[in-house]
């Protein structure tokens, strides 16, 4: 009860941290800011910490395996329990029927083809905003807006941090700026995966999110651009032969470690139609829809999302069962595995194993001696005629 009703800052700072781990704890590990909830904030760090040493040193599974590995994922656990995959298939429409509810759903177009099914769950791109309708809002409490979002993609020179601090050209970076002037959520920067080596002229990328706040993105990320980037080029320095014996510290301190903005990209990605208009609106029966992205790192969101989906459409089935083991998987009809129980005869005295075993093998003997006979046989018939 103690922790309901504060914020997580004031919980660490019950606790008498310094400003800097205060700092990292609330914003690089809790990936929260000052009115992050107790509760919520505890709950991140936990989540951090048991993460790690998992799958490598960082507590992050995208920056080792990349994003494409989740729906991936998704493809190999459904077609373990049966699932049917149409790839290299675009969905050029949607068809509906009217029924005395409206609007119902009757199949996905693909090429000449129409592909029925009981159900359809899409993304509201591949909806036109004249198969929705008006309908109350309903009742509860208020659905976190997916989208709404500033997003930058940035072209530098120099790694953050610069070259050094960034060894091997493998894995993503990841930071997240506090909020700056009257944002609330700050933002998140990806720097992904670089090439190796001191190449004189490599290229970086960076991708830079944060919820929007105007309708000028460039504006809503300058504030955190301008922290960790710069638009001065500076040229590498030179090092000449006198030099070339400093010490590694010494070099350090001549690296360039400003990274120079050579390209940037600025966009907004709105919300979804349904979240954009309060979700007061309904949907053809038999269609259910799926939003995103949202402001988040871990998908726990889209997750929770696909979950509350699944469970709409299959209230009796588990989400996302564990996948059998290979031992566990078996193919056509096998003889049942004998349980412990089975061990012991009629009398309730343990069966000979080794006998057993003894007369298997004797039994293999005579049909292998019994198999070469008819083969010496077949020869001798073969040499006579």
């Amino acid at each position: 009860e103690e922790l309901d009703g504060k914020t997580f800052l004031e919980h660490l700072q019950s606790h008498k941290l310094t400003p800097n781990l205060t700092h990292y704890v609330l914003c690089a590990i809790a990936m929260g800011n000052a009115r992050t909830p107790c509760r919520e904030g505890i709950a991140a760090v936990k989540k951090f910490l048991m993460s790690l040493g998992h799958y490598g040193n960082s507590p992050f599974l995208f920056p080792v395996y990349g994003c494409g590995e989740i729906p991936q994922c998704f493809c190999r656990l459904c077609a373990v329990f049966g699932g049917i995959y149409c790839l290299n298939k675009a969905v050029e429409g949607i068809h509906f029927e009217q029924c005395n509810e409206g609007l119902k759903y009757d199949s996905v177009k693909c090429g000449k083809q129409n592909i029925t099914s009981k159900g359809l769950v899409v993304g509201q791109g591949y909806m036109s905003r004249a198969v929705f309708s008006k309908s109350t809002p309903a009742e509860g409490a208020a659905q976190k807006l997916c989208g709404n979002l500033a997003r930058a993609v940035i072209l530098t020179n120099v790694p953050l941090g610069g070259a050094s601090q960034n060894p091997g050209g493998g894995g993503v970076a990841i930071m997240k700026l506090p909020p700056a002037n009257n944002h609330q959520e700050g933002a998140t920067i990806l720097q992904m995966s670089h090439p190796s080596g001191t190449c004189p002229k490599a290229i970086y990328l960076i991708h830079v999110t944060t919820l929007a706040v105007t309708e000028n993105p460039e504006e809503d990320l300058k504030p955190y651009v301008a922290q960790i980037l710069s638009k001065d080029y500076l040229p590498a320095p030179e090092i000449t032969n006198e030099n070339a014996s400093d010490t590694e510290s010494e070099s350090v301190n001549r690296e360039n470690t400003s990274s120079t903005i050579l390209y940037e990209a600025y966009f907004n990605i709105p919300s979804c139609l349904a979240c954009a208009e309060n979700a007061n609106f309904s949907l053809p029966v038999g269609v259910r829809l799926v939003c995103g992205p949202y402001h988040e790192l871990d998908y726990d969101q889209s997750i929770e999302q696909a979950k509350t989906v699944f469970h709409e459409i299959y209230p009796d089935e588990e989400f996302l069962p564990r996948a059998p083991d290979p031992e566990e998987i078996i193919i056509g009809e096998e003889e049942p595995v004998p349980d412990q129980g089975d061990s012991l005869q009629d009398s309730n005295e343990p069966v000979d194993n080794a006998s057993e075993c003894r007369e298997l093998e004797s039994e293999s003997t005579d049909a292998q001696e019994a198999k070469e006979d008819a083969v010496d046989k077949a020869e001798e018939c073969t040499e006579q005629k």
